[in-house]
């Protein structure tokens, strides 16, 4: 098993990813949708803090108020929602 990817080059990490079993492979796959949905996560935090986001925020909560939001589908809106209260919170927190 690598420990290290020193000294290993991107087409060695390919052909290595490419030999692995199918179930070892949709592990790979899952891990890295969970680094970068947690890179995500930490953007977000991090431009909330900053306050790189209230601006943004003040802009969605005028258009929701002028009625110039259209509501989706139910799915939609919930992500909508979830969205805009998961960067309220990185923005009060």
């Amino acid at each position: 098993m690598v420990k290290s990817n020193q000294g290993m080059k991107i087409s060695e990490i390919k052909v290595a990813i490419l030999e692995l079993p199918e179930r070892q492979k949709q592990g790979l796959l899952r891990w890295i949708a969970d680094m970068e949905e947690q890179e995500w996560d930490d953007q977000i935090r991090d431009d909330a803090a900053g306050g790189k986001l209230k601006k943004l925020l003040e802009e969605v909560d005028a258009d929701i108020e002028a009625g110039r939001l259209l509501r989706g589908p139910s799915r939609r809106r919930s992500q909508n929602q979830h969205a805009r209260s998961t960067l309220s919170w990185y923005y009060d927190h």
